[in-house]
């Protein structure tokens, strides 16, 4: 006669049954770059790369702008895998630095909205970050060059040496809409980054 299952059976069971649905959800999750109804993350790629093109002239973009552009201040393995999308479906050439996009890749690309001046690009990026505190920070960053930490924070009306400062220019830091450098002086800076100026920086 087979021997009865206790109630800690079951439970075991069902603890182990509870991990694996767990495990296999988290492995699933979306996204959370791609808008929902939005194209897929590749075309992303694949229309800003033709954009900065278009932009500049070039037959080429930095992949690092691109991926600013689509919302990745690094490249991601979601983002890499998307790459290897375009590269198998012959829309991309690619190498360490630059996307270039091939003659099957440039009729495939839709098009984006693209500045057509610095003031433009600034007010677009103005939108990635949130809050009035940050994009006047990046009003005050438009002149292209390094400002002082300090200097910056007392246009704020911020406490430089609190954590909550910090935390502040990691955040923007994050959305690659700031970075960090150094004065003439040597001394801690902030200025906006490269891709803020397809015009060049004034």
């Amino acid at each position: 006669m087979p021997p009865t299952k206790t109630k800690k059976d079951k439970s075991s069971k069902t603890e182990v049954t509870k991990k694996k649905t767990e495990k296999k959800a988290k492995h699933s999750a979306p996204n959370s770059k791609k808008k929902a109804g939005g194209p897929p993350l590749w075309q992303q790629i694949l229309d800003n790369t033709h954009a900065v093109c278009v932009q500049s002239g070039e037959d080429k973009a930095p992949r690092k702008k691109v991926a600013s552009m689509c919302g990745f201040p690094s490249e991601t393995g979601t983002y890499k895998n998307a790459i290897t999308t375009l590269k198998k479906k012959e829309y991309m050439v690619v190498d360490v630095e630059f996307f270039t996009p091939t003659v099957l890749g440039r009729e495939n690309a839709k098009e984006v909205d693209v500045a057509k001046s610095n003031g433009e690009q600034l007010e677009m990026a103005k939108e990635k970050v949130t809050g009035a505190k940050a994009k006047k920070m990046m009003d005050i960053l438009s002149d292209g060059q390094a400002h002082g930490r300090e200097k910056v924070a007392k246009e704020l009306e911020s406490d430089p040496t609190k954590a909550s400062w910090k935390n502040f220019l990691s955040k923007v830091k994050g959305q690659d809409c700031l970075e960090y450098c150094e004065d003439d002086d040597g001394k801690p800076a902030l200025r906006l980054p490269d891709w803020i100026f397809p015009f060049g920086r004034p």
